[in-house]
């Protein structure tokens, strides 16, 4: 069960501050390459040091990145023996930012590892401003793993049981509820769906709000919408969603559904 609700879904804006469907510009991803780059320079630095001239330092540039010969792929990123050890001495909101952190970044192991802690966390972490923006960046990943692995932390955080029962709590909130509580169920039912909890089910609560007669209500339910559909592989759901958006839909969608990659 859910034990609090998310105050950015109580208030049920029409414009959220923290839209899960904008990716924020990532910080750890941007850190990683500037250092990488920094790393080149300095040691073609070194190179020019040593040769003493700009052609010599051109040639120690290209050989460096590797501008001749084939395409050689980066080395996979790994989560460390270390790291999966000291996991166990972290704190589970601890765990799930680094987790989730790695897993955006791709380390291998980093999905595997939530996985296997997730149900462990639930209750115990929150979506506070770090793990929030780290949630946002990998709801709108490339991989739908990472995507997946978002949402089971969402899952977690929000205190949800996974199970059919759960969405039988929400049914009358998520249909004629008040606006706040309304739209956390329908996310919360959105999240389960996604899991495989009565998919069938979730898709037929969730629809039904995108017709209601309150603008805000209808935002919330087409964003729960993309949240059923954010680990999909087709775009043919979005494309069938769209068919069923009544012309009362009020101001256009803030985010254009094709952009989504659901």
């Amino acid at each position: 069960m859910n034990s609090g609700s998310d105050p950015r879904l109580q208030q049920a804006a029409n414009r959220p501050e923290s839209d899960p469907f904008v990716s924020p510009k990532t910080a750890s991803v941007g850190r990683l390459r500037a250092v990488g780059l920094a790393a080149g320079l300095a040691m073609a630095l070194a190179f020019a040091a040593q040769a003493g001239n700009a052609q010599s330092v051109w040639q120690a540039i290209k050989q460096f990145i590797g501008l001749h010969g084939k395409p050689e792929p980066a080395s996979a990123s790994v989560l460390s023996e270390h790291e999966i050890t000291e996991l166990s001495k972290m704190t589970p909101q601890a765990q799930a930012q680094l987790l989730l952190e790695r897993a955006i970044n791709h380390y291998r192991g980093a999905n595997d590892q939530i996985a296997e802690r997730v149900n462990g966390w639930r209750g115990k972490i929150q979506l506070d401003q770090q793990l929030n923006s780290l949630f946002m960046t990998a709801l709108n990943s490339d991989d739908l793993r990472v995507r997946a692995a978002a949402i089971e932390i969402d899952i977690a955080s929000r205190n949800l049981e996974k199970s059919a029962a759960t969405i039988d709590s929400l049914e009358n909130d998520a249909r004629v509820g008040e606006q706040g509580p309304r739209a956390n169920a329908l996310w919360d039912i959105a999240l389960l769906g996604n899991r495989g909890i009565d998919p069938g089910r979730a898709f037929e609560i969730v629809s039904a709000s995108v017709h209601d007669s309150n603008e805000n209500i209808r935002y919330w339910g087409w964003r729960a919408w993309l949240i059923l559909g954010r680990t999909r592989q087709s775009r043919r759901s979005s494309k069938s969603f769209m068919m069923i958006l009544p012309p009362t839909f009020g101001s256009a969608p803030p985010v254009d559904w094709r952009s989504q990659g659901c």
